[in-house]
């Protein structure tokens, strides 16, 4: 099973999906390395496809459990250091070029290990108020 990182903005908005889930497909693994409604700071998500990162998975799904169906989003801004780090790694990387469900990835990657480096950001309506421990910032 080769290693494979799904790299970009990452979010979670259930509420125009069906069942804001997705099952991992046969074969394959899903790990994310920061908890829910926390942001991945760019140094840690170079780490983990160098190779560098301290710590396992805060969150890892084997086949056929359910995940959040999160979105990937293009972050251009951060190629060059995403490029960086997959020359020390020879890492496969998989970067957004368009919002993408990880539903749909699943589809186009199916028997890989499968690691998130984006956000995990919970993505809700706006309401004028502070939300305490909602998107903060994580590893």
């Amino acid at each position: 099973m080769a290693q494979i990182f799904f790299f970009g903005h990452g979010g979670w908005d259930p509420r125009n999906q069906k069942s804001g889930f997705a099952t991992v497909p046969g074969g394959s693994t899903f790990s994310f390395y920061t908890e829910a409604n926390t942001l991945m700071t760019l140094k840690f998500g170079c780490d983990l496809i160098a190779g560098t990162a301290t710590g396992g998975p805060e969150q890892k799904f084997e086949q056929f459990q359910s995940c959040p169906d999160m979105t990937l989003y293009p972050a251009p801004e951060f190629h060059g250091h995403v490029s960086q780090a997959m020359a020390k790694s020879g890492s496969t990387v998989i970067v957004a070029n368009k919002p993408m469900r990880l539903s749909e990835l699943f589809l186009r990657y199916p028997g890989d290990d499968i690691v998130w480096i984006a956000c995990r950001a919970l993505e809700l309506n706006p309401t004028g108020k502070p939300a305490p421990g909602i998107n903060r910032v994580g590893q």
